[in-house]
C-alpha cells in the first residue's frame, strides 16, 4: 500500500492492497499452526474515525446500535475501505479487534450490530 500514489487509491472505487492480502494468507497459515490471531494488525486512529463516521451516518435504533453490514457498506462507499487491506478476513473480525471502541452483539434476528463506545 505504501508505494500506490494516494491520488491513486483515492480515484479507485476500491483499492485492494494485493501485498497486504498475501500477508493475511501467510499469517492465517501461521496462526492455524499455532493459534495466534491478528495481533501484527494496525488499527489506526484513521479506521477507528472511518468506522466511527460510517456508523454515524447508520441507522440506529434507540439503544444506538446499527446493523454491521450496514455500517460496512457506508465505509466502503466512504472511501477504498476493505477489511483485508487491515489483515482480516471479515468485518465483524475487524471490530471485534476494535472492542475498545465499538461493542458488537448478535440479536434474534441473527444479524451482528454494533455500537460506537467512544
Amino acid at each position: 500500500m505504501e508505494k500506490a500514489p494516494e491520488a491513486f487509491k483515492t480515484a479507485c472505487t476500491r483499492f485492494i492492497d494485493v501485498e497486504r492480502l498475501i500477508k493475511t494468507a501467510q499469517s492465517d497459515d501461521r496462526s492455524n499452526k499455532s493459534g495466534d490471531g491478528d495481533s501484527d494488525s494496525v488499527l489506526d486512529k484513521e479506521l477507528i474515525d472511518l468506522l466511527g463516521s460510517a456508523w454515524k451516518a447508520s441507522s440506529r435504533d434507540d439503544e444506538g446500535f446499527a446493523r454491521l453490514h450496514e455500517v460496512g457498506q457506508i465505509a466502503g462507499n466512504r472511501s477504498s475501505f476493505d477489511v483485508r487491506n487491515y489483515g482480516f478476513k471479515r468485518l465483524s473480525d475487524l471490530m471485534r479487534a476494535a472492542s475498545d471502541h465499538f461493542l458488537m452483539e448478535r440479536r434474534d434476528d441473527k444479524q451482528l450490530y454494533v455500537k460506537r463506545l467512544r
